[in-house]
């Protein structure tokens, strides 16, 4: 991981865990191509990103494994910016409030 990439996750990382969310880095043993992060809000709301220098896409693996966790439901973000990082955690936020006051 570059240092650029590792600048946007830990910004990102870091506001989402002063919000009180989980932060949880991932790394499956002889598994590769797993999101970066996966963030564990209240009210079991879940989310996944994996973090990009800026203007990089994923790897193939990568795709595939987000397209996995996709296709069963969880919500998975490519983030390249914090700024963006941010928006997708404050979006998390809103989720995980919007389900408390279903409840």
């Amino acid at each position: 991981m570059t240092e650029l990439e590792k600048q946007i996750e830990n910004e990102v990382v870091r506001y989402a865990r002063a919000r009180g969310i989980i932060a949880a880095k991932m790394t499956i043993p002889g598994q590769k191509g797993w999101p970066d992060h996966m963030f564990l809000a209240e009210n079991e709301t879940v989310l996944f990103i994996e973090f990009k220098r800026p203007g990089k896409a994923p790897y193939s693996i990568q795709e595939k494994r987000i397209n996995k966790l996709r296709s069963r439901g969880y919500s998975v973000h490519v983030v390249d910016s914090a700024s963006d990082g941010i928006w997708v955690i404050d979006q998390l936020i809103k989720r995980a409030v919007s389900k408390r006051i279903l409840i």
